[in-house]
């Protein structure tokens, strides 16, 4: 629902119907529709970052190119994900939520976990950086897919070859 409509957008009521629970079922598990978006994101987190470790076994270009081809595919799989994302992130960079801390906490949690990915893959040399980088390429190219579909095709394998690969 989140992806359909964005986060603003999206009610829990119309999140419950969805899931096939009562809005009452949602609160009992969820103390906000914040903490249900983070929960959201934290489980697409983690299927990324299991994705990403059954390619990652080396650090050729070969092997980054099909890091992103796989993670690419998350995007083309649910496009408009990334830009409920960005609608979240946005306000509560702006201090229009009370999550901005938590956020920037789960945010550096993830780098972390790239981080190390790429580091378990023999890529150690500015793992940090290259995780934000990772990052902010998933994001960038996520939102000019939304816009030009075909203009960013393979550009995250392309990307993510050169990047991992050296």
């Amino acid at each position: 629902m989140f992806s359909e409509r964005g986060f603003e957008a999206a009610s829990l009521d119309e999140v419950a119907t969805e899931a096939g629970l009562t809005k009452g079922a949602i609160y009992s598990s969820f103390s906000s529709k914040e903490q249900l978006f983070f929960e959201v994101l934290e489980a697409r987190t983690h299927e990324r970052l299991a994705s990403a470790r059954l390619v990652v076994g080396d650090s050729t270009p070969a092997a980054g190119h099909a890091l992103g081809e796989r993670l690419a595919s998350f995007t083309a799989d649910d496009p408009n994900w990334h830009l409920a994302f960005l609608e979240f992130w946005a306000a509560s960079v702006r201090g229009e939520r009370a999550n901005a801390i938590e956020l920037r906490e789960r945010r550096k949690e993830f780098r972390d976990a790239i981080a190390g990915e790429l580091v378990r893959a023999g890529v150690e040399d500015h793992a940090d950086q290259l995780a934000v980088l990772i990052l902010a390429l998933s994001n960038g190219l996520a939102v000019e897919g939304a816009i030009d579909p075909d203009g960013t095709e393979g550009l995250f394998a392309f990307a993510l070859e050169r990047l991992v690969g050296g």
